[in-house]
């Protein structure tokens, strides 16, 4: 018995050294994945900023989108009025600037002459020409709301 008991210790010695290494190995295994936990924890932790970043950048983006919305609303209505005075000032105000002058024009003439017929019928023509403008207003005004 003693032999197979020197034998089966001896088997148990090298099972054991084989565990030992085995163990050892094992230790050296968890040490790396303990590091590659650490690392992915710190990419984990930069990954989360760089998410924060990034809604961040999609925020502003977005009141940019409102702002730039609002100026393209504002243009059209510069826009809109622009032609409105154009249309005002080569309507209404070139002729009534040309009445006038044709008005002073026959100042030259006899002041009575002037003064009879002539002041009601520029009057006539000035109101004429406001009311004609106020017409074209309102034919746009119905025009965009059909």
């Amino acid at each position: 018995m003693t032999e197979e008991t020197t034998m089966i210790l001896e088997q148990l010695q090298k099972i054991n050294t084989r565990l030992e290494r085995v163990d050892s190995r094992l230790d050296k295994v968890d040490v790396r994945l303990d590091k590659m936990d650490s690392r992915l924890d710190r990419m984990d932790v930069r990954l989360n900023k760089m998410d924060s970043r990034l809604d961040n950048v999609d925020t502003r983006l977005n009141r940019l989108d409102l702002r730039m919305e609002k100026l393209d609303t504002r243009q059209s209505l510069l826009e809109s009025d622009m032609r409105e005075l154009r249309l005002t000032v080569e309507n209404e105000l070139k002729s009534n600037i040309s009445i006038i002058a044709e008005g002073h024009l026959d100042l030259n003439r006899k002041l009575d002459e002037a003064l009879r017929g002539d002041s009601d019928r520029e009057m006539m023509k000035l109101r004429l020409n406001v009311m004609e403008g106020d017409i074209r207003r309102l034919k746009k005004l119905a025009a965009k709301d059909t």
